[in-house]
């Protein structure tokens, strides 16, 4: 009995499948062998080849072409499937080369992927419908890390204290803005002439400690000779409930 790796290890090869492919669309050898761009001979010798590696007649020869055997049958169905994912496999590495169709993965802190990626998702899928993306909302350390691991095709984001070197590419697109909000109605709203002891009186709801914009504004501070009264962690600023700030 044939085992399940022996066609292979007997020397069973590609052209062997376009063959039995081939024949079994069109019943001929010669028209086969037009198809593959050989001559008839070289097809009657692939075909010979075939049934040595299988062990078994897989045709017959009719008056008007051949026709395949169960056997034959079998083998034609199966190296078809393989001939046309192979065709299916070229078609999509020539489409991935273009740029035309694939799947990326992309990350951004919040700021960004509203207002940098969402929009160019948009135009992306006019111009590009056969990409599919996956957008990761993260904060930038766990964004860089996604990116060292593979997971990520590229980020937007803030450069992680101490990755500079495992990221092998990289380029500032833009600054962000940093602002300071409180509540309608809050005493510091309605003061005319702010100073920043005034704003240093009140306790600061900022993203937990480990996130860059956090220690980028608490070292700014420090390096004012500044400090925060308090700072509340969130694990997520823009859907923390503003009512927070009702306490500071």
């Amino acid at each position: 009995m044939i085992g399940p790796t022996d066609f292979l290890r007997k020397g069973l090869k590609l052209s062997h499948l376009r063959l039995m492919a081939g024949l079994a669309e069109t019943g001929q050898i010669g028209l086969t062998a037009a198809q593959m761009g050989i001559a008839q001979p070289a097809a009657s010798r692939l075909l010979a080849e075939v049934e040595r590696i299988s062990g078994q007649p897989l045709h017959l020869r009719t008056g008007r072409g051949i026709t395949l055997t169960p056997m034959g049958q079998a083998l034609a169905q199966r190296a078809a499937r393989v001939v046309n994912e192979i065709r299916d496999a070229a078609r999509e590495i020539t489409e991935i080369g273009a740029g035309s169709t694939g799947h990326i993965r992309i990350g951004a802190v919040t700021g960004p992927a509203l207002e940098r990626v969402l929009p160019a998702l948009r135009t992306a899928r006019l111009a590009l419908p056969g990409i599919t993306a996956e957008v990761v909302v993260a904060t930038s350390d766990i964004l860089g890390q996604q990116l060292v691991q593979g997971r990520l095709d590229f980020a937007i984001g803030r450069m992680p204290a101490g990755m500079e070197e495992q990221l092998t590419l990289s380029a500032p697109i833009d600054s962000e803005p940093v602002r300071l909000m409180v509540r309608r109605g809050h005493r510091l709203a309605r003061m005319a002439d702010l100073t920043v002891q005034d704003l240093l009186d009140f306790d600061w709801v900022m993203p937990g400690p480990e996130a860059i914009l956090t220690r980028s504004v608490l070292a700014r501070l420090a390096a004012l000779g500044l400090q925060c009264r308090q700072v509340h962690a969130v694990q997520d600023v823009v859907r923390t409930d503003v009512r927070v700030h009702a306490a500071c």
